[in-house]
């Protein structure tokens, strides 16, 4: 009986593997021809817009997403505050509590690697998403950091935002950056 039992458990085994191996190659054969039809497209995050050299409002002045797009760039002017004061009290007015902390921790970061100034100097909006109370805003955005050492360095990346409102303000819940 021990043996049958054996036998047995060991052919489940062989059917259970053949089955995940067809299922796999399934998978892999439909992803192939939707690839190859042109019905699924893997495709590279969207291409930055050309500098602009500015840092101003682009949506129609009234509209939420300008209201989106104000407190973004208040939010990066206080940063610029926070680190020429060394301190982030700055960006709560702009920040969720949750946000807001883990700024604070990128700021201080930013201080205890010898950053003495940033500074943004362009940015280009991209799509502007409201759906209710929550948004997501695309920006590219190029900075200036200076060190203590008197050192420069800029960077240019793409920021996706995702706001909230509440009691009627919105407020900057996330900031992630895709490509980095």
């Amino acid at each position: 009986m021990d043996v049958l039992w054996r036998v047995l458990q060991r052919l489940a085994l062989r059917v259970r593997a053949q089955s995940q191996l067809l299922f796999f190659l399934g998978v892999v054969a439909v992803g192939a021809i939707l690839v190859s039809t042109g019905r699924f497209q893997l495709s590279p995050p969207p291409p930055a817009p050309p500098e602009s050299g500015t840092v101003a409002v682009a949506a129609p002045a009234g509209s939420t997403e300008a209201a989106i797009q104000q407190l973004i760039i208040r939010g990066n002017r206080q940063q610029e505050r926070a680190i020429a004061l060394r301190d982030s009290s700055p960006m709560r007015e702009t920040s969720t509590d949750a946000y807001y902390r883990e700024v604070e921790r990128a700021n201080r970061e930013m201080l205890d690697g010898g950053v003495t100034r940033i500074e943004l100097i362009s940015l280009d909006w991209g799509e502007v998403t409201v759906r209710g109370d929550s948004a997501t805003a695309t920006t590219w955005e190029t900075w200036t950091v200076t060190f203590d050492d008197g050192s420069t360095g800029q960077s240019r990346d793409r920021n996706v935002y995702g706001l909230v409102r509440s009691s009627g303000a919105w407020r900057i819940e996330a900031d992630d950056h895709p490509d980095s």
